[in-house]
Order: C-alpha cells, then sequence, then structure tokens
C-alpha cells in the first residue's frame, strides 16, 4: 500500500526471490506492474490479513495458509477478493516468509516449490463487486 517495496521484499520467500533472478529484479518487476495496474485504473485500497490454516511443520520450516482480503478499485467499480498465501518460517515462527498462490492450488505451487506441505490447503481465489 505505501509503495515501500524494499521492505515488501523483506518477506517474500527466497525461492519467489530467485525465480526472478534476484532481490532487485524482483523489486524492478514489482513496481513495473503496480505502476501497469494503476494506468490501467486498478488501485488497491485495502489489504487485510485474517485466517491463519494449520501451521504444518516440515523438515526445518513451519508452513501454513494466510487469507488475504484485497479491495481494489477498478475501471468497473470496486471489488473485493479473497487471496491466500503460503507463510513458511525456517525459524520457529520467528520471521515469516510469503508466497502468493495467484489462485493455483497446492499442487501446481509445489512444482515450483516441492519443499511445501502437500497438507496445506489453499482455497479456491474468490472476487466479489462492492456497491459503496
Amino acid at each position: 500500500m505505501e509503495k515501500n517495496y524494499n521492505a515488501y521484499s523483506n518477506y517474500v520467500y527466497e525461492g519467489v526471490i530467485k525465480m526472478f533472478g534476484n532481490k532487485q529484479k524482483m523489486i524492478n518487476t514489482s513496481v513495473e506492474a503496480i505502476d501497469k495496474m494503476n494506468t490501467s485504473g486498478y488501485i488497491f485500497k485495502k489489504v487485510d490479513f485474517s485466517e491463519v490454516g494449520d501451521i504444518i511443520p516440515i523438515k526445518n520450516e513451519l508452513q501454513t495458509v494466510v487469507h488475504q482480503k484485497i479491495e481494489m478499485e477498478t475501471p468497473k467499480g470496486n471489488m473485493s477478493g479473497d487471496h491466500y498465501l503460503i507463510a513458511i518460517s525456517k525459524d520457529n515462527g520467528k520471521l515469516w516468509k510469503f508466497i502468493d498462490t495467484s489462485g493455483k492450488d497446492i499442487e501446481t505451487v509445489r512444482k515450483y516449490f516441492p519443499n511445501l506441505s502437500s497438507k496445506l490447503f489453499i482455497p479456491k481465489k474468490k472476487m466479489t463487486k462492492k456497491t459503496i
């Protein structure tokens, strides 16, 4: 929301950063994507986090799924969406890093990150139009 991409990048799972090449490339891609969205009339209004799934210990990590509610202004009106992030901690829950599932199920996400537990459950992404 504050466009502090450097701070944001500190909470992105290392495997995601590697997919971009490095931290700066991931930040640059994020800035370009948000700028393109804003230019097209898509503006983030509010982001909230609520329910957390069961925490699953696997190898040297804790893993869970976190519900993210996003409210946006769009060219077709205000929208609200339920999205889900995978949260991973390698220090017994002191610091968590996140993977945006982009509406994909756990089997699809595990193709990119095979260390993820197959017990993680990612609900389907849902978008609803809001009236104000």
